[in-house]
């Protein structure tokens, strides 16, 4: 018996003003009412950054520039499956009008992340944003929030 294949997912870290954009996955969505970076899954043949620039403009509507080199990559076995997460610095004039994935999103100063409810992927890679934006010392709120 093989092993489960490894699904490869893509994620923006889009920093605004020392805080973090975070979205809300919406109740049509699995992992509904949980916090996540923005992003999704590779498909075959797919570069990430490639794949985050897709995602962002499908789920989001925005027009991303992404750092083509991941500011975070780990593996991880969920109940779900085995996953490669990939993380990568993320840039977009404006705000999101609206998304086809969450019902509410914002940016968060580190203090202010809901740890308690964030998407399984996405912790790691937001402690270790939050110790080094909290080292930079950062104002606090959440500039923006839709829903």
């Amino acid at each position: 018996m093989s092993p489960e294949p490894v699904v490869a997912v893509v994620a923006a870290l889009a920093e605004r003003g020392g805080r973090i954009f975070l979205a809300r996955r919406a109740g049509h969505k699995g992992s509904s009412g949980l916090w996540e970076l923005p992003g999704g899954k590779l498909e075959a043949g797919e570069m990430a950054a490639a794949a985050l620039v897709r995602e962002l403009r499908e789920e989001l509507g925005v027009r991303a520039r992404v750092d083509p080199v991941p500011y975070d990559l780990y593996d991880r076995e969920l109940e779900s499956g085995r996953y490669r997460f990939l993380v990568f610095r993320t840039a977009w004039d404006g705000d999101p009008g609206a998304s086809t994935d969450h019902d509410r999103w914002g940016y968060f100063d580190p203090r202010d992340i809901p740890f308690g409810s964030l998407a399984p992927l996405d912790e790691d890679v937001l402690r270790r944003w939050a110790r080094e934006a909290e080292g930079a010392g950062t104002p606090s709120g959440i500039s923006r929030e839709d829903g």
